[in-house]
């Protein structure tokens, strides 16, 4: 896979036309989550930048949206294609994802990652501030350590290691670096009932920023 030093997009995610502030709609019924070999979901709109993998120091993001639905979400992507796969080919890739994500009514810090399978962890977030977030993910060698800050409060907290990220080879080949919006479900009205003339969930994204190893 060849690097990119342009910003490109997928899954119909706009290339914006300056990375300091801008917005993804992701439509309902978009994610990236594989639950399964045969459940293997990469339908969100992405904004990314194709990579050799040791050039990847660190990227970071601030988030907002007005989260309303069960799993509304977005945030920061490292995504490691097989070395076979096509420019854009996502079956079969491992990735993290790290955001804000709309889960039981309430907004939370969440982390994925996936090998084989998805896995998620979340943290809590103070309610007054839960619509905004920073966040950072670092390569530390073979490891990616993933670092959040919620409106209101003063410095980056870490809240995951991955311990994998660049194991088994994936510093000899390419990351995709990026962000992304999703909306798994669709909106329910009064009852519980999915409503008519879907809009999607759109996330505005500022302060994007690429760090590469000199």
């Amino acid at each position: 896979m060849a690097s990119s030093t342009s910003w490109q997009t997928a899954n119909g995610a706009t290339a914006p036309s300056d990375t300091s502030s801008f917005t993804i709609t992701a439509p309902p019924e978009t994610d990236i989550w594989r639950r399964s070999d045969t459940d293997d979901v990469f339908t969100a709109p992405t904004l990314y930048r194709t990579l050799p993998s040791t050039t990847f120091k660190s990227l970071t993001v601030t988030i907002f949206a007005p989260w309303k639905t069960q799993y509304d979400q977005g945030g920061l992507i490292l995504a490691f294609p097989s070395p076979s796969s096509t420019e854009t080919e996502t079956k079969g890739m491992k990735w993290i994802k790290a955001g804000i994500e709309y889960f039981s009514n309430a907004c939370v810090l969440g982390v994925v990652g996936t090998d084989r399978y998805s896995d998620w962890s979340i943290s809590p977030m103070k309610q007054e501030f839960h619509q905004k977030a920073k966040f950072k993910v670092v390569r530390e060698g073979e490891t990616v350590w993933v670092y959040a800050k919620q409106e209101g409060t003063e410095e980056l907290q870490a809240v995951r290691e991955v311990k994998w990220a660049f194991m088994e080879g994936r510093l000899e080949g390419s990351v995709w670096v990026g962000v992304y919006a999703a909306k798994p479900k669709k909106d329910e009205g009064i009852g519980g009932e999915e409503q008519e003339g879907q809009k999607g969930i759109e996330v505005t994204f500022s302060d994007l920023e690429l760090e590469l190893e000199e």
